[in-house]
């Protein structure tokens, strides 16, 4: 063992033991009335509850731990409180009806700090300059503004149909270049030419960079910040290199598309986007861009923020349609008695096709979020003040987790809630199906909270509809048979990342009739 190392070694122990006795006093001050914290398992002195913590399914741990100790639950990781909300009423009580001081981040150094993260949304702490980039960003995902947008992702639906027709064994693929292209289409007018877009992979790069490097929060130096001083390098080489990953990943999704666009901007030819639009707003006598920083920034935010979780729902929509035929049957009548095979459908459809929209369609989202959940835990608050609530003690800077996937398996809100059967959720007048009253709507779990719930969700919803409607209406989707004519199942177990996706898997998606893949054909010529 080296001098060096040694020396680190010590600086560490002394870091823990200072750390450790700055809380305890801490937290004697700041809770003079001696309130009690939330219920929870036992920790042991300074590591907390880690040892109780699995590495994977976290959110199975807190939905048992939620039904034995509440809807509000306490942990500590290394003296670090993290109180986890279980039930709607109270999330919303709390990160919608306390926003003022629920609104924060986790601090997250290494992320922030050293890898140059701490410019978008996603692990902004908040303040001004999160504000700023949600009101900059609010004026084009209101729901009136989203219609703009819903000739592109309509039509990129039409191009992901036409692509699984031709090489069924790549939709997952399609899949992440489509939305993928969307998303840089309407964030910077940049048009993906196909699966070599160097746009789309260096974004899915540097997304990878930041699920690279596991759990946020989890590495010695976001416990204890002061590490941070010492050298990268001895927490060895693949940890150097995954910082330099992360901070070129971070150039990648914010200055590098931004600058092009500003330079299509100042050349008078840069096709109309979110992007060319604020910095025309901005644009100074000079050549200089008002508000540069926080531009660039709230445009990276949203591939972050929107590209894998729509490509994780939709894959998980093509796996639940495989395993529920019956399902699938049902909602396919019901487009075709609308369309009779002459016709796609649209985002106007939506109130004609009752089951698919009033029940069928958020069902899937919410019976997809409980059966392999997206994000189920959500991404973490910090609380800014002391707060009381119920008689307990909240800290400042406590992480505060919205348990989606808990609030989702609630029977009372969601009844039978791990069966998927959509008509268990509507009530039926004059054989026209509506969602029923006294089911909770999902759209306000699985979305957050209070002033960091989802800016797009809008959006979302919109290309989450009409790619399944696309879908469906052109194709059988099937589990695959072997050589034998045994069926193949898929694996559903989720890779457990930033946000959870299905591994890949083959499926079979057979052509219900030429005639729609001939007007997919037509459509699409015609738009070019």
């Amino acid at each position: 063992m080296t001098i060096d190392v040694l020396r680190y070694i010590v600086l560490f122990c002394i870091a823990v033991v200072s750390f450790a006795v700055y809380r305890r006093r801490l937290s004697s001050r700041s809770n003079p009335r001696g309130l009690p914290g939330p219920p929870g398992p036992k920790p042991i002195p300074f590591l907390g509850n880690i040892h109780q913590l699995p590495p994977k399914g976290l959110w199975l741990k807190t939905f048992e731990w939620s039904a034995k100790y509440g809807d509000i639950i306490r942990l500590s990781v290394f003296g670090k409180t993290i109180i986890v909300l279980s039930s709607y009423e109270t999330a919303s009580e709390l990160l919608d009806g306390r926003g003022a001081i629920y609104s924060d981040r986790p601090s997250l150094p290494l992320l922030n700090e050293y890898a140059g993260w701490n410019t978008f949304l996603l692990t902004m702490r908040y303040g001004e300059r999160s504000i700023l980039r949600r009101r900059m960003l609010s004026q084009f995902f209101n729901p009136s503004a989203v219609k703009n947008y819903h000739g592109l992702v309509t039509e990129r639906a039409r191009i992901l149909a036409l692509q699984t027709s031709e090489e069924p064994s790549k939709f997952q693929t399609f899949n992440r270049m489509n939305i993928g292209a969307s998303t840089m289409m309407m964030t910077y007018g940049h048009k993906v030419t196909g699966e070599t877009d160097n746009w789309v992979k260096d974004a899915e790069a540097a997304v990878r960079s930041l699920t690279a490097m596991g759990t946020l929060g989890s590495h010695p130096i976001d416990i204890f910040p002061i590490l941070g001083r010492l050298p990268f390098r001895i927490w060895g080489a693949s940890f150097v290199k995954k910082m330099e990953n992360l901070r070129l990943g971070a150039y990648n999704l914010g200055l590098k598309p931004h600058m092009f666009t500003k330079e299509q901007v100042r050349k008078g030819n840069a096709y109309p986007s979110i992007t060319s639009t604020l910095i025309e707003a901005q644009l100074q006598a000079d050549g200089s861009v008002k508000d540069e920083e926080a531009i660039y920034s709230a445009s990276g935010s949203l591939y972050l923020a929107a590209a894998d979780t729509t490509v994780s729902s939709i894959d998980t929509f093509v796996l639940s349609m495989m395993v529920n035929p019956s399902v699938q049957k049902k909602a396919q009548q019901e487009l075709d008695r609308l369309l009779k095979g002459q016709r796609l459908p649209t985002l106007e459809d939506r109130n004609s096709l009752p089951y698919l929209n009033a029940a069928w369609f958020p069902n899937l989202i919410f019976v997809g979020a409980r059966w392999q959940p997206v994000g189920p835990l959500g991404f973490p608050h910090a609380l800014t003040k002391d707060d009381e609530y119920r008689g307990m003690f909240l800290p400042a800077g406590a992480m505060v987790i919205a348990d989606i996937w808990t609030m989702c398996h609630n029977p009372r809100d969601f009844p039978e809630p791990s069966k998927f059967d959509p008509d268990r959720y509507l009530s039926y007048r004059d054989n026209i199906p509506t969602l029923r009253a006294d089911v909770r709507d999902p759209e306000k779990i699985i979305f957050g909270f209070g002033r960091r719930i989802c800016l797009g969700r809008d959006l979302g919803l919109a290309t989450l509809w009409i790619t399944m409607a696309t879908l469906l209406a052109v194709f059988d989707i099937s589990i695959p048979l072997d050589s034998n004519g045994q069926p193949v199942m898929p694996d559903l177990e989720y890779v457990e990342e930033t946000v959870n996706h299905p591994k890949p898997f083959q499926c079979d998606f057979t052509p219900r009739s030429d005639a729609m893949l001939a007007l997919i054909r037509e459509v699409l010529a015609g738009a070019e």
